[in-house]
């Protein structure tokens, strides 16, 4: 491990130390990160326990940093480009497979197979999933057609 790679696993660590330590209540941690530091030769661990919270906050984090990525380096090749690339015939295949998919009959099928007294909170899950959709009748704002 290069000079710059072992002080930039060292400054993660830390920081990971004090963002799950950091006004916590509890001493059983909800997730247990292990940080790999060091050389093959001479390996250093750290486990660092961190809150549900945090690493919910940490997962948005990275999310947007990857936006972020994306969106100032489109010369570099996403994955989804790179396996349509190498497997052309299956990306046609499974983008046709998925564009005949009819959500909104599929929603219905699994509304009408729901036990009743189970429907809202199936449609939470669903509403989270795939967000607010427009139905035959409104447009993507929800206004009616």
């Amino acid at each position: 491990m290069s000079d710059r790679a072992q002080a930039a696993a060292e400054r993660l660590a830390t920081a990971l130390y004090e963002l799950g330590y950091r006004g916590r209540i509890s001493l059983k941690p909800d997730v247990r990160v292990i940080l790999g530091t060091g050389t093959p030769d001479n390996p250093a661990l750290h486990g660092v326990g961190l809150p549900a919270e945090v690493v919910e906050l940490m997962a948005e984090a990275i999310e947007q940093l990857l936006i972020r990525i994306d969106t100032e380096a489109p010369s570099q090749p996403s994955g989804a480009a790179l396996f349509t690339e190498a497997h052309p015939d299956l990306a046609t295949e499974l983008t046709d497979t998925f564009n005949g998919l009819d959500l909104v009959e599929i929603t219905r099928a699994v509304l009408e197979d729901t036990d009743p007294c189970d429907r809202m909170t199936v449609t939470r899950a669903i509403d989270a999933m795939f967000g607010d959709c427009a139905t035959e009748d409104e447009d993507e704002n929800g206004d009616e057609r």
